[in-house]
Formats: C-alpha cells, structure tokens, sequence
C-alpha cells in the first residue's frame, strides 16, 4: 500500500506556504498542472514550455501532514465514523493549532476546526484538512 500523493491544488498552496521538504516521491508538477515524475519528464515536455512553468514539489499526504505538525504546530488529522443506521462510513477532518502552553503554564488552544462532507474516502477527507491546514499560516491568530 502507498501513501497518497498531494493534489495539484494542495501542492500550490503548499508551495505558497513554504514548503520545501524533499520527498520520497519524486513526482512533481509543472505550474500549469501537468505531472512529471522526474526533471526528465519536465524537461522533455517542451524545452520552450518547460521554461515557461515552475516546478512544484508534490509530497505524500502524511509528509505534509507531519510538516505542519512539527515546523508549524497545525494539527490535521481524519477519522471515520459509522452513520447511526450503520450502513455506512462517514468520514470527517479536522484541523487546528495544537495546543500550547502560555507564560503560566495554561493550555490554550488558538482555533480549532472540524468538518463532514460526503468524502468518499479517507484521503479525500485528509486532502481537504491539510489544504484548510495551510490556510492557518496566514490567519490572523497565527
């Protein structure tokens, strides 16, 4: 089993926050959206093209996940839940800053989010929590 890979829109908007993590997965996107798997790809597109776009680095999900952990103390995370007739799985994300201490030793938590949508998947419900992640960088409180 792999981890799953970014979305094109979650990558610009990584890339806009800083993200500059190397990756296991060596894939990434031309700005205008087209994937390549290595410069070699991106270089054979079109040499007139290739110039044109920027690179974009797309990780896997779980790596940009524990980025915001660990560099910008942002917790997103997805779960499941059966409907109440139990027929069905439901997933939700949630998302938010972890709790920190204050100058007296108080937790605090400076915002925190949750969200159910008729997500498909778990990845699908995660790739809307770290997008909603990475909109926190710019947020007022942070």
């Amino acid at each position: 089993m792999e981890d799953t890979l970014i979305s094109f829109e979650t990558a610009k908007l990584a890339k806009e926050k800083e993200f500059l993590e190397i990756s296991n997965y060596p894939l990434w996107f031309h700005s205008n959206g087209v994937e390549a798997s290595d410069f070699e790809d991106l270089w054979n597109v079109k040499k007139s093209e290739y110039f044109k776009h920027e690179c974009i680095l797309r990780p896997t999900q779980s790596l940009l996940q524990k980025w915001l952990r660990e560099v910008h103390n942002i917790y997103v995370e997805s779960y499941h839940d059966l409907t109440s007739d139990g027929t069905k799985i439901q997933f939700y994300t949630s998302w938010g800053f972890l709790q920190q201490k204050d100058k007296n030793g108080n937790r605090n938590v400076n915002g925190w989010y949750d969200e159910y949508n008729d997500w498909k998947t778990y990845e699908e419900a995660l790739e809307f929590g770290l997008q909603e992640g990475l909109k926190l960088l710019s947020d007022e409180f942070y």
